[in-house]
């Protein structure tokens, strides 16, 4: 039953990873989901402008930008953020699968102990009532 034990141990360290992972993955997501909304809302702010001129801060200055470089630069940035939110969602359902699996495996480890622990009993249960004990 020790080895048992052990596996069951070893599993629920492994659930307890993948639970901390997944865990970040969803922060991450959410900065990513964030961040893809401020984008948003620039790109409708630079798609109601007809032109003028649009500032870009660099470091701790503003400098000007052409009205059609920012709205491609925004562009590229949203389509940057959406595949890293299919990565990283991916990677959360990959790993929340995992964690199932490792969840099944420690249920069953768990069965199997309290049926071999019952069987004990009875068996020294039955010696007991034989005068074995």
């Amino acid at each position: 039953m020790s080895g048992l034990a052990a596996v069951v141990d070893s599993d629920l360290s492994e659930f307890r990873g993948l639970q901390s992972q997944i865990s970040n993955l969803r922060q991450t997501q959410q900065k990513l989901m964030q961040q893809q909304n401020e984008n948003d809302m620039v790109k409708a702010e630079l798609g109601r402008l007809q032109a003028g001129k649009v500032y870009k801060m660099v470091g701790p200055v503003l400098v000007e930008q052409d009205l059609e470089e920012a709205k491609t630069t925004v562009e590229k940035r949203l389509e940057f953020i959406t595949n890293d939110l299919g990565k990283v969602e991916a990677d959360c359902m990959q790993k929340e699968e995992k964690a199932r699996e490792v969840a099944d495996k420690i249920r069953k480890a768990q069965t199997e102990m309290q049926r071999q622990a019952k069987e004990e009993v009875d068996k020294i249960q039955a010696q007991a009532q034989e005068g074995q004990i």
